[in-house]
């Protein structure tokens, strides 16, 4: 069972692009290995831009949250369009990213987690944080690890094809 984690709203600037190769590669290991394909999304509750100036009534609040559960939705199915997950298998929910990858993977008893990871430094990894590291530990299966596509790493390769070291000792 392989759970695709990806995230419709391109939050903290994730390239869009990402999402699609999380799911083409997501779809390829399930039909390798001939499993079953989930997706998970999380979408947040309230986002900055769509908190009320005065604290909303029970109806408003209410209101507030269908049109965001709505919006969510329908990215969401947008983006799994193309792709034949069923229903059953398509997960959207209210909570941190974390956590909703965490729960699914346990609920379905996922085997592979694929989500995406863009690399950050300094104050911006600081500040914005982690969901591949976050769920790293605590996670019940595997990580497979998505990069945008175009991603160059900035490691330098090593050469491949044997190499000879040689050491000489000397005995006094």
């Amino acid at each position: 069972t392989v759970l695709a984690a990806v995230d419709p709203t391109h939050a903290m600037d994730k390239p869009a692009r990402l999402d699609t190769a999380i799911l083409d590669i997501g779809a390829a290991v399930t039909h390798a290995l001939v499993g079953r394909l989930h997706a998970v999304h999380s979408y947040d509750a309230l986002p900055d831009t769509a908190l009320p100036t005065r604290p909303p009534d029970a109806e408003a609040a209410a209101a507030l949250h269908r049109k965001l559960l709505s919006a969510a939705d329908r990215r969401y199915e947008r983006l799994l369009g193309r792709y034949e997950i069923p229903a059953s298998r398509r997960h959207l929910l209210n909570i941190p990213p974390a956590d909703a990858i965490r729960n699914v993977a346990t609920r379905i008893r996922g085997d592979i987690v694929a989500l995406g990871a863009v690399s950050r430094t300094g104050w911006a990894r600081l500040l914005i944080g982690d969901t591949a590291e976050a769920v790293l530990d605590p996670l019940p299966c595997d990580l497979l690890v998505v990069k945008p596509p175009g991603f160059k790493t900035k490691i330098p390769r090593m050469p491949s094809g044997a190499r000879f070291r040689s050491a000489l000792t000397f005995t006094p």
